[in-house]
């Protein structure tokens, strides 16, 4: 196989994959043109089309160009057919029909034959003419397309089709039809799907210089298809006629076309990939003119409201079809049973562990079980018994508390939800229910005088397990029974109304879900074009086989032609519909907030608008205020300041020499206070720098317990010997510490404001960084004018404890994320860490805010390589959870050079900045904007439903204000106290959830953690005990640190949960409060950021767990032997269960965490409705009393539409 074949394998491969993406999204237009497209590819033609008018001389122009005479051997222009000429072994025409098997004429045909039966437009498709004695290169083919004149559809979109497989195009016009709009038209469509579209304007000879002088008619032809935004890749000026006129472009248009013959294989497949680009680029557009279709067509069912809110509306039609379903008691039984069965199938009630103590157990309940001496069997037998059976209980509760109880409470609050039944008795009684298992459930399976071998104990444990079903079966049995009465008489109160407001809602939650199909055709495009999945990939295989096979049957099926094919055949109609061009609305971001400010300033006059005319100003002052945080994270070595650097366009950080003393750098916008290349420098406060200390110190087996005792004994420190290397960063620490103490003790926890020099110096120099927290420097620039402050984290190899912390604080609340990797540095365990913890958290980000960099990549020898390294970190950023990463390889020294010297040298920055610059200006600010305009919406509709309910109930004016009094009432009373039991009783459960899952995850780990800590490499270079020391110490830092990584998760998630829960609930309170006031509306609810806990480490007493050393005897045995795997289960055995008493302790403290939180919280929704209803109420029950505002108010709602 050639090169040329293996890379039209390639392009056929992925032409399948997007033909199977066009095919599932029903796209039957872009699905054509890869069916011609992959014939294309598997005829290995390399063409040159021509368009335009039909008597713009295109037969000629041809003739010229490629040295063939087609006149004299295609059909004449009018046949309207595509015509395509190459060079072949023999001379020959093949008529290819829309209908029917391909027709060849061989040496020698009549060309009149071929004429009759290609005036028959819908009958022929294609003609394709070989010539023995052609010009042409092997391989190229000269196409020539009906005029873009023609007034049949069919034919244009034959051309469109046929010129968007070529790889370059001449679109030739007559001089005199120039400005005709067709050819606008056509040519900014044509050069959609095809870049490499030039320009020729035939027959200037026709030109008069007393009429226009030459250069101005060519500024007029340059500017008029400018204006319709056609910028083709040149044009040019020819006659064929008068060969020598001195304007005569023909020659360069000759050697274009020349010089694109000479190298048609690698023009052949670089054209291809931008058609595969731009037709996928036409589906994208397809889909969105389909869901602008939608959205026009069912305008009147579905409101801008309504969409906005679309999400919450097919909850609620969900919830109202599942309610109505659920009203017989009897389907409600079904779905609980499905639950509760579903549960107790997942329920791991016997883990190993417990069947370990299950075995003991059964041990113990044998008639010979004895232990002790001769005079204490019996006493120490039975105290033995007891104990055995108290693990079993206690285990036993355990595991049906995590495994089933909660789980099973949750799905009988279930229920009652999907019924619709759901309040505070029915959760208090729920939480009251007690599923207490007796232990005879155990007891009873007890097998009798049977030999315990595996086996049994194996039959023994089955046997609990579906006992322990078998009860939770029956209680919840009778639980359902206990149920009955209350459902039934729920059901006949609440079906009519349930159903009639499910038949209310239907044409409009029909529409939202055929507007969403859309969304999930867009979504399932994209991630397929992302990443195929192996389901597309196989019915892909088949496209790609069909072709492959549809185009060797096309050769066999062609037939030589004889006189009977001339007779007429019926004619067969093809319905084509033109598309029309729809544009998908947008938000302008400064639209929306001249709408916003307008809609503000014109209610904030408004008795009980003032405070959503404030709402709107303050969302506008932030999205003007464009206030981005960027946070860089990496190994030290990574060269994020040089990256820096380079995003600034200048060397504004120093690189940092010591990675124990970098703090965290911050380059700020400048402002009035803080002037260009001024720094504020925030020192250590006295307990940070004694923790730092001491950590460092300790490290190196010293303790101290002051700032002056670190000071005093720091040569001390420095002659301690170290036998491993990795401590001397420490030792580097404690020497700066010395050098600068004495400057910078009694300045310790101030803010020192520096000038550029003296900032420099606090980041190089160590005697003075190591007593830095953070610089905030103050730069001018074009990336800090966009509202930009870049944070140069500590790396992620950072020995400081209180980097984690602040990673994980950067990680929450960066608007963006940039992770930088240096070329040549495989991913360190500090890295893995770090991105492990990116991938915990990715998925709960609205937006993906993460950029990956390879820094230095230019240190490629060739492409090829630089793409292989960039393929290694993709892989590798998959394997810790993050998948598909926006991957950059970037030459940050190049970079700065190319902006400082204003030069192209290749550094990868301009990609980059591209798609940094459009996810903070496009994805982040479109957020912002559309958040903006929903609420604008939302108050104009608040002010027209207002009038509109006031003008009806002026006639009823009386009562409407009895009404309001009743509505006033109702809202005082239910919002004068929060109760928070629904959601605090969820939010435990899915803490003790979100903990059981971390338990079970947090040893998967522990393997790995082992083989790096006890690594023959460590004892080959230690002492044995102290490689035992040290190796005890990784690991136990390991896991703590994972624990601790993963509580900071888990706290982040939790913190989500609540805030998921709280905004639901206002969701459902401003909804049911809408329904008894139409004119009812809420500013969006605003949670306060929740500050997350601190986590401690844990295993700070190793000196327990130094037992199992004794587990080596040598370094062979142990590593060689199973010596290695006994230390690794004993250790195991020990670290359990300190880690469950650590993260009991911790979830102690997630609770009443989340318990302040939720009561916080909740408190402030509850007043922030109450407020708003009862000023709303108040609003218009002033209008109905003052009917003279009304005009007033009307005014202004006309501005505002």
């Amino acid at each position: 196989m050639t090169n040329l074949d293996e890379r039209i394998e390639q392009l056929l491969q992925q032409s399948s994959i997007q033909h199977t993406i066009y095919k599932q999204n029903n796209d039957t237009e872009r699905m054509e043109k890869l069916n011609l497209f992959a014939r294309k590819l598997l005829q290995k033609e390399y063409v040159i089309g021509f368009a335009g008018h039909f008597s713009a001389g295109k037969s000629s122009m041809i003739n010229a160009l490629s040295g063939e005479n087609i006149l004299a051997t295609s059909p004449i222009p009018t046949s309207a057919n595509i015509v395509k000429v190459h060079k072949s072994d023999e001379d020959y025409a093949i008529l290819y029909l829309h209908n029917d098997k391909p027709v060849k004429f061989e040496a020698g045909y009549d060309i009149k034959q071929v004429k009759e039966l290609s005036k028959n437009g819908e009958l022929v498709a294609q003609i394709e003419i070989g010539h023995k004695g052609s010009s042409l290169p092997e391989g190229v083919t000269v196409m020539d397309t009906p005029g873009v004149d023609s007034t049949d559809d069919a034919h244009a979109m034959s051309t469109e089709s046929a010129l968007h497989i070529a790889d370059i195009v001449f679109y030739t016009m007559d001089y005199n039809h120039v400005q005709s709009e067709l050819n606008f038209q056509f040519t900014k469509e044509l050069m959609k799907y095809n870049p490499n579209v030039y320009l020729i304007v035939n027959q200037i000879d026709k030109h008069r210089d007393t009429e226009l002088s030459f250069e101005d008619f060519k500024k007029s032809v340059h500017d008029s298809f400018a204006a319709w935004g056609v910028y083709p890749k040149d044009v040019f000026f020819t006659s064929l006629k008068a060969t020598d006129h001195p304007y005569n472009d023909f020659p360069r248009v000759k050697k274009i076309v020349m010089d694109s013959m000479e190298n048609w294989q690698d023009h052949l497949v670089e054209t291809a990939e931008n058609t595969l680009v731009k037709l996928h680029d036409e589906h994208v557009k397809f889909l969105e003119e389909e869901k602008q279709s939608l959205l026009e067509e069912h305008a009147e069912v579905v409101s801008e409201q309504d969409w906005a809110e679309r999400d919450d509306l097919l909850e609620q039609y969900d919830k109202l079809a599942l309610q109505t379903e659920l009203f017989s008691f009897e389907a409600w039984e079904k779905t609980f049973d499905e639950r509760r069965r579903d549960i107790l199938a997942n329920a791991g009630i016997i883990p190993a562990d417990f069947r370990e103590k299950l075995r003991s157990y059964l041990e113990s309940k044998q008639p010979d079980f004895k232990v002790g001496g001769l005079f204490s069997a019996k006493k120490k037998t039975a105290a033995e018994r007891e104990l055995r059976e108290q693990e079993v209980k206690d285990q036993f509760a355990s595991v049906v508390q995590s495994q089933i109880t909660g789980l099973m409470k949750a799905a009988m609050k279930q229920s009652f939800r999907d019924v619709g039944a759901f309040n505070d008795a029915q959760n208090d009684a729920i939480d009251r229910r007690e599923f207490n298992v007796p232990f005879s459930v155990i007891e009873e399976q007890i097998p009798a005088n049977a030999l315990i071998t595996g086996d049994t104990v194996l039959n023994f444990a089955n046997k609990v397990s579906e006992a322990t079903k078998r009860y939770f079966m029956r209680e919840t049995d009778a639980w359902m029974a206990e149920q009955k009465p209350y459902l039934e008489e729920v059901a006949s109160q609440a079906s009519a109304p349930v159903q009639l407001k499910l038949q209310s809602m239907k044409a409009k939650v029909e529409a939202i879900r055929a507007m969403l199909a859309i969304d999930d055709q867009k979504d399932f495009a994209a991630k397929q074009m992302k990443q195929s999945s192996k389901e597309l990939r196989a019915v892909a295989r088949e496209t790609a086989a069909k072709w492959h096979t549809d185009h060797e049957q096309a050769l066999a099926d062609v037939r030589l032609f004889d006189e009977s094919m001339l007779v007429k055949k019926e004619e067969v109609v093809v319905e084509e519909q033109a598309q029309e061009n729809k544009v998908v609305s947008t938000h302008n971001a400064d639209a929306v907030i001249q709408s916003a400010l307008k809609t503000a300033n014109e209610v904030e006059n408004i008795q009980g608008f003032q405070e959503v005319a404030t709402f709107l100003k303050r969302k506008v002052e932030r999205l003007q205020k464009k206030d981005f945080t960027i946070a860089l994270f990496g190994a030290f070595s990574a060269g994020k300041s040089s990256f820096s650097n380079a995003l600034m366009g200048a060397k504004v950080l120093p690189v940092s020499p010591n990675p124990t003393t970098a703090a965290i750098n911050k380059i700020r916008p400048v402002s009035e206070n803080c002037p260009h290349e001024t720094a504020d420098v925030q020192l250590k406060t006295e307990a940070q720098l004694l923790e730092d200390i001491q950590g460092s110190y300790e490290a190196i087996g010293l303790k101290v317990s002051s700032l002056e005792e670190a000071y005093n004994r720091a040569d001390e420190g420095l002659a301690v010997e170290l036998t491993d290397e990795r401590l001397n960063v420490h030792k580097s620490f404690i020497r700066a510490y010395k050098e600068g103490f004495n400057n910078f003790k009694d300045k310790l926890g101030t803010i020192v404001r520096a000038n550029r020099e003296e900032f420099e110096k606090f980041v190089a120099q160590e005697n003075r960084s190591c007593f830095v927290d953070n610089i905030d420097f103050y730069y001018d620039s074009p990336i800090t004018r966009m509202g930009v402050t870049l944070v140069d984290t500590p790396g992620a190899d950072s020995i400081n404890a209180r980097h984690t912390g602040v990673a994980f604080e950067y990680i929450r609340n960066a608007d963006a994320i940039l992770f930088i990797t240096y070329y040549n540095h495989a991913f360190a365990k500090a890295d893995r860490e770090f991105l492990i913890q990116l991938g915990r958290v990715k998925d709960a980000f609205e937006l993906d805010k993460m950029f990956f960099v390879v820094n230095a990549i230019d240190l490629a020898q060739t492409e090829e390589e630089a793409e292989e390294v960039k393929g290694y970190v993709r892989s590798e950023l998959q394997r810790f959870g993050i998948r598909f990463p926006r991957l950059y390889g970037i030459s940050s020294l190049m970079a700065l050079k190319e902006k400082q010297e204003q030069t192209e040298l290749n550094s990868g920055i301009a990609p980059f900045e591209e798609a940094f610059h459009s996810f903070l200006e496009d994805e982040l600010m479109g957020l912002a904007v559309m958040a903006l305009q929903e609420e604008v919406d939302k108050t104009v509709t608040r002010l027209k439903d207002l009038i509109e309910q006031t003008e009806n109930n002026l006639k009823r004016k009386d009562e409407r204000l009895g009404e309001l009094a009743q509505l006033e009432k109702l809202v005082t009373n239910k919002y004068s106290q929060a109760n928070t039991s629904i959601v605090l009783s969820e939010t435990k459960q899915e803490l003790d959830d979100l903990i059981y899952y971390m338990l079970q995850r947090v040893f998967y780990r522990y393997s790995d953690f082992f083989r790096e800590s006890y690594n023959p490499s460590l004892f080959a270079k230690l002492p044995a005990q102290q490689a035992l020391d040290t190796a005890l110490k990784d690991i136990t830092n390991a896991l703590s640190f994972d624990i601790t990584q993963e509580l900071r998760v888990l706290n982040f998630r939790v913190a989500q949960y609540i805030e998921k829960q709280l905004m639901n609930r206002f969701k459902e309170e401003s909804r049911e409060l809408k329904e008894l006031n139409r004119s009812f509306s809420f500013i969006t609810f605003e949670m306060e950021e929740p500050s997350i806990l601190e986590f401690e480490g844990l295993f700070q007493d190793r000196s327990k767990y130094a037992g199992v050393k004794s587990y080596f005897k040598n370094q062979k045995s142990f590593f060689e032997k199973n010596e290695k795997e006994k230390l690794k289960e004993a250790l195991e055995g020990m670290l359990k269960p300190d880690t469950q008493a650590h993260i009991e302790g911790e979830k102690k403290r997630l609770v009443a965490w989340l318990e302040a939180y939720i009561d916080e919280q909740s408190a402030k929704l509850n007043e922030h409705i109450r407020h708003q209803a009862i000023e709303q109420i108040e609003t218009e029950r002033m209008l109905l009393e003052e009917e003279g505002r009304l005009a007033a108010w009307k005014d202004i709602y006309a501005k505002l539409v």
